[in-house]
């Protein structure tokens, strides 16, 4: 699919793949983009493994790098060969091990355009709701400050993009583990617009059958304890009936030879310890987005030793599996929050030209969702523009706090755009991963002249028609 991406949009790429065939093995990567309808190659070079950190082990590295050879290469062409180009966008061939957690969108304060993931999903995810609404998850280990820091600073550089008005009216509902929420008992007062819950507080009704053993896409679940059943279950509950545009995650992540996952507290009101935390990887995450409706998954981490290679891949290869735009954020690299809360902005009102980009994050983004922007060069000056000052205390005048929620509307009255349902955005996200199931499939076939390729077409086309439904029912078409 990433292919019919790339020449339906005609897309400047950086194609990437490890070449384990050559002795030794080496990273080759091609840069191409096209001349009206014809695609060219600029150049294609090879290097050692060794220069991006990795070794043929495939044992887990303690950093990744992009090679400074490989990054003049792509300065020199973007620069002088295609200074139009709006972003560059990375294309990674799988597979690629660790090649995912490389810091490429660093190579953005080079090339002054974002450094964006092609993805392998499609369609765009149908837009619900005119309120962005966030599900911010924290877990950080005990003796740390970063997690109650990250979700203050978030909330006010969300409140500073509506002051200046790249995003209308939006909610934040935070779910700490208890170390986050101690420390942000105190400041509660001055985030009148952010809901903070007591992971205290949850009360699990007892469960009349045991737990299933696979929720979603997640990994099996083996008893009613599992840590990722605790925290699902305590924030749906909380959530109640309402829909959530997007979640965010701060977790640090863990990586081993075969998996890379986010840690957790075993149980949200119980402290996250080296010796006691639990784990969660992308199909966890992303069956916790879809149960909420969330369009957006962000993925941030501290990252203060250095780059944190387990939250990447976590990040990475949520972006290559589900519909939807897939963000990763260091916290150190943008400590303010300003460039998170401005692609989130960006993404959720669908209208700025401006494309953002900032080396402190990477994203995989359907071009589709962001069309209205491509054709726009990102200055040069905006990686170093200074930004005004996150408000503080109480939030700005004429926007409005969130209110308790309301009882769930009986399902015979209309729902207004901005009520949107838990359950209609859940659904409509199982139609979007069933009609990139389908894209997949359909573009397969078209190579192979597969049989089977009118009938994916056709249940393809009958799921849009499904969502297009969704969207007039909700005000939305």
């Amino acid at each position: 699919m990433s292919g019919l991406i790339i020449r339906r949009w005609k897309l400047a790429v950086l194609r990437v793949s490890l070449d384990l065939s050559a002795r030794p093995a080496v990273v080759r990567s091609r840069l191409d983009s096209y001349a009206g309808d014809r695609e060219v190659t600029y150049w294609e070079r090879s290097d050692a493994l060794a220069d991006f950190g990795l070794a043929l082990s495939g044992e887990t590295p303690r950093t990744v790098q992009v090679p400074h050879e490989l990054e003049r290469a792509v300065e020199r062409s973007m620069l002088t060969e295609l200074p139009a180009e709006s972003a560059l966008w990375l294309r990674l061939e799988p597979p690629y091990g660790y090649l995912g957690s490389a810091p490429w969108e660093a190579l953005a304060e080079r090339i002054h355009v974002p450094v964006l993931r092609v993805p392998d999903r499609l369609p765009v995810a149908a837009s619900l709701g005119d309120t962005w609404r966030v599900t911010m998850v924290v877990s950080a280990p005990s003796r740390t400050g970063w997690g109650a820091t990250h979700v203050s600073n978030f909330a006010r550089a969300l409140a500073r993009s509506a002051t200046m008005g790249e995003i209308e009216k939006f909610e934040i509902d935070v779910f700490p583990n208890l170390t986050v929420y101690q420390q942000l008992t105190g400041a509660a007062d001055d985030l009148p617009y952010v809901r903070i819950h007591d992971p205290g507080e949850f009360v699990r009704q007892p469960r009349t059958r045991p737990a299933p053993n696979r929720v979603g896409g997640t990994r099996r679940i083996d008893s009613d304890d599992d840590p990722r059943l605790l925290w699902a279950e305590w924030i749906t509950d909380r959530l109640g009936s309402r829909a959530s545009s997007a979640l965010h995650v701060a977790a640090q992540g863990l990586a081993s030879d075969d998996r890379s996952m986010l840690t957790i507290s075993v149980d949200p009101a119980s402290p996250q310890t080296p010796h006691r935390a639990a784990t969660a990887d992308a199909y966890d995450v992303w069956s916790l987005a879809d149960a909420i409706g969330a369009s957006l998954v962000s993925i941030a981490a501290p990252e203060h030793e250095r780059r944190d290679i387990g939250a990447r891949m976590v990040a990475d290869r949520l972006g290559q599996l589900r519909p939807g735009p897939t963000i990763f954020s260091s916290i150190e690299l943008d400590p303010d929050c300003q460039a998170l809360a401005r692609i989130h902005s960006f993404l959720a009102m669908q209208r700025d030209n401006e494309l953002p980009g900032d080396p402190s994050w990477f994203g995989y983004i359907q071009p589709e969702s962001i069309q209205h922007a491509l054709a726009q060069p990102l200055p040069a000056h905006h990686t170093n523009q200074a930004a005004p000052p996150l408000p503080s205390g109480p939030l700005p005048e004429g926007l409005s706090h969130p209110e308790s929620y309301a009882p769930t509307a009986p399902l015979s009255e209309s729902v207004s755009g901005s009520e949107v349902p838990r359950w209609v955005a859940s659904s409509s996200r199982f139609i979007e991963t069933r009609q990139a199931n389908l894209s997949n499939a359909i573009d397969d076939g078209e190579r192979r002249d597969g049989p089977d390729s009118a009938y994916d077409r056709g249940a393809s086309e009958a799921l849009a028609d499904i969502q297009d439904l969704i969207q007039r029912h909700l005000g939305n078409a």
